[in-house]
């Protein structure tokens, strides 16, 4: 006989269920045809109309391939989101795939909140920008002047970046790196709190393009975070802001006192030696040269088209000479935490609940990190 619950008193299963199956990318149809049930039936269960029989539940953890005991902990950390969440690529992005980064920005959310009542992480250091240059849409103008402002106001003058991910997390800027299997999304970040977080695909192993991603988030934080998640709906405000955050990366990557001074010829292989010094795609150097108007657009035009014919649209030169920047605070954090025994691995761990290897990613850590040593008895040679 099917079980019914009190529908007025949830339990953590219900909403835990629900994560770990928007997590793993099934729409409850999928659940149910992989646990050999109804989709009626999955959708009672996050409800908390019905429950599982055992044998279904032992179906459940198997297809999510979560701990038993992650459906049973409560989350004693806040998952309250603020603000929109942006993705690079949003337009064209899978709206499963755009769930499955949405839950990871929620446990990314609880796994720092954890982490920060131990370890002091540096305040945000963002410039309190004048109300009359944070507006609903940016001049090309108006970008460069804030990039500039942030450049000034971080003390790091107009040359290249050496480590963009080392500077804002520096300066209270949460970065984590985590597989996101989706072409179309690079990246994505919200505002949480009083802080950013931004989200790396870690698939996609290209320094100068990493950079772009972050630097392209870093603009979201600044320029749009008075925006309603509503504004996401509008596709023409869509499109709008997400040229507004690449010309900020632009700008703030390649400013115009600085980078015009060194382009001294327009052929690829000039570009090439500026892509090794200032870590920014040949690509992006040249839409900002046409957009500070030192290139015109047929002389653009001819150097995307050349850019194809050479197979560099998507690997070009130095791409495999450069390497990716990887996050540091969370992972120094645990790593502390660890070495002076104030949590084990097995607190950490069980904190969440997480599949091992997720928590891993979330936090920047090396594959093996929080699973426990071997077990090793002491034996000594007598003869």
């Amino acid at each position: 006989m099917k079980k019914t619950i009190n529908k007025n008193k949830r339990t953590p299963f219900e909403d835990k269920l629900k994560e770990a199956r928007i997590a793993r990318g099934y729409t409850l149809t999928e659940l149910a045809e992989k646990i050999g049930v109804s989709r009626q039936s999955v959708s009672k269960y996050e409800s908390g109309l019905s429950v599982p029989s055992a044998p279904v539940f032992s179906e459940i953890v198997k297809a999510l391939e979560f701990p038993l005991a992650f459906f049973y902990t409560e989350n004693k950390i806040s998952s309250k989101q603020e603000g929109p969440i942006y993705f690079r690529s949003l337009k064209s992005a899978d709206r499963k795939n755009r769930d499955v980064s949405e839950i990871r920005a929620i446990w990314m959310n609880r796994v720092y909140s954890f982490v920060e009542q131990y370890i002091g992480f540096p305040k945000l250091n963002l410039p309190d920008f004048d109300d009359s240059l944070i507006k609903d849409a940016y001049s090309p103008d108006d970008i460069n002047k804030i990039a500039n402002i942030l450049r000034g106001y971080w003390d790091i003058g107009d040359g290249p970046i050496d480590n963009l991910t080392f500077l804002l997390e520096k300066n209270g800027i949460i970065v984590t790196q985590i597989p996101i299997n989706d072409s179309k999304i690079d990246a994505f970040s919200r505002w949480i709190g009083d802080k950013p977080i931004i989200f790396l695909g870690s698939d996609k192993n290209c320094a100068v393009r990493s950079r772009f991603d972050l630097a392209h988030e870093l603009g979201h934080a600044i320029l749009h975070r008075h925006h309603h998640p509503s504004t996401l709906q509008d596709a023409k405000k869509l499109i709008s802001i997400e040229k507004e955050a690449n010309s900020f990366a632009s700008a703030f990557l390649l400013p115009e006192n600085s980078f015009s001074s060194e382009i001294m010829s327009t052929s690829l292989d000039h570009f090439i030696v500026l892509k090794k010094r200032w870590k920014v795609s040949i690509q992006a150097m040249i839409f900002r040269c046409n957009e500070l108007g030192y290139l015109s657009d047929d002389q653009t035009l001819y150097l995307r088209k050349k850019i194809s014919k050479l197979n560099m649209r998507k690997k070009e030169p130095l791409d495999d000479v450069l390497l990716p920047e990887r996050p540091l605070a969370l992972r120094q954090g645990i790593e502390l935490l660890l070495d002076k025994g104030v949590l084990s691995k097995k607190d950490i761990r069980d904190t969440f609940n997480f599949p091992v290897s997720e928590l891993e990613e979330l936090l920047t850590l090396d594959h093996g990190t929080l699973s426990e040593n071997a077990q090793v008895i002491n034996l000594k040679i007598i003869k």
